[in-house]
């Protein structure tokens, strides 16, 4: 991981899920990613993937300028009842949780509102720092900084609109509203 990031790497993605853990001896990705300030790690904060306390764990480790929430969303985010196909393998959704026959997690049944809302109830972040890690810090991560993830003179028109409860009601991109 510390020579990938010398190499040009900005993060990880899905921490703590299908990588390698902290350990005394050894940092692994999870700790790579907790240790270098210059990398970034998207999160799946749906209360299935990542356990709360290590939701809570991340966000005082990196900040809310280093965690990227990650909705992983699948086809039944848009159809709950749906079931869907990856690799030949039925992918089904029950109880919020996607996954194949096997029980394994294949994906998330979660919309980037349902994530902000999910760091503020399960990782007791702010609305400020949720919001960041939704919009401003994935920009910043992609390197797009100086186009998307905030609302100023030059930016993009991209931007989703919230109620006072943070649930999405609308959204604009590219300065068309959908």
């Amino acid at each position: 991981m510390m020579r990938a990031a010398d190499e040009g790497l900005r993060g990880g993605t899905h921490l703590f899920n299908a990588m390698s853990q902290l350990t005394g001896r050894a940092p692994g990705v999870v700790g790579a990613l907790f240790d270098d300030a210059r990398l970034f790690a998207g999160i799946i904060a749906d209360d299935i993937h990542v356990h709360p306390a290590n939701l809570r764990l991340a966000l005082r480790v990196t900040g809310d300028r280093r965690l990227c929430l990650v909705t992983d969303a699948m086809a039944t985010l848009d159809a709950p009842d749906a079931r869907f196909s990856i690799n030949g393998k039925t992918i089904a959704q029950k109880d919020g949780r996607l996954a194949d026959a096997e029980g394994c997690l294949a994906g998330a049944h979660l919309a980037m509102d349902e994530a902000v809302r999910n760091m503020s109830r399960l990782a007791g972040a702010g609305r400020a720092q949720a919001l960041r890690m939704a919009a401003t810090t994935p920009a910043e991560a992609l390197g797009l900084g100086h186009a998307l993830g905030r609302i100023a003179p030059g930016m993009r028109a991209s931007i989703t609109l919230l109620s006072h409860d943070l649930e999405a009601c609308g959204t604009m991109v590219d300065g068309l509203c959908w």
